[in-house]
């Protein structure tokens, strides 16, 4: 894809799929703008805006890379995770706002990985985890800043979590 707004129903992206996508601005979706599905570590996602849509992202059984990624205004949480556990670097979630995890949820075993990216004024409307909610799994955490996210539980508003996180700084 060339450099360029597109306005997306959303992509449903599977271990078949090769692209590479990259440098687009994708909005404006009633639907996950990526569904993604049994994916690994080289399904790649660079340089891409997902903005104002149902939800940027959903993975299932997956585990792309994402990378120089922004995910924001979205509603229904930014990037949902379902046994899944992607390498995210250098992305940035802003003013998403979700019931169970504003920028973030992690749910059923997934970990995914978080190097230099932040969570900022992300909210979470019925939950805790304004930034991230992580429900099961273990999200490994490497200069990860959050920023003004709340919840309107005021619990939990930068990370809300049921198991642990492992934070390295």
């Amino acid at each position: 894809f060339p450099s360029h707004d597109r306005a997306a129903g959303g992509w449903t992206r599977s271990a078949t799929d090769t692209t590479v996508i990259y440098r687009v601005n994708i909005k404006n979706a009633n639907r996950p703008i990526f569904n993604n599905h049994n994916l690994d570590h080289t399904a790649l996602l660079y340089g891409v805006m997902l903005t104002r849509s149902y939800r940027a992202m959903s993975n299932t059984n997956a585990s792309p890379t994402i990378m120089n990624v922004v995910f924001s205004n979205n509603n229904s949480t930014a990037m949902y995770n379902d046994n899944s556990s992607p390498l995210i670097t250098n992305a940035v979630f802003v003013n998403n706002v979700g019931e169970y995890g504003g920028g973030m949820s992690n749910n059923h075993n997934s970990s995914p990985i978080l190097v230099n990216t932040i969570f900022l004024n992300n909210t979470s409307t019925n939950d805790i985890g304004g930034g991230m909610l992580t429900a099961s799994g273990w999200p490994i955490l490497i200069n990860v800043a959050f920023v003004g996210n709340r919840t309107d539980l005021d619990a939990g508003a930068g990370i809300g979590s049921y198991p642990n996180v492992r934070v390295i700084s």
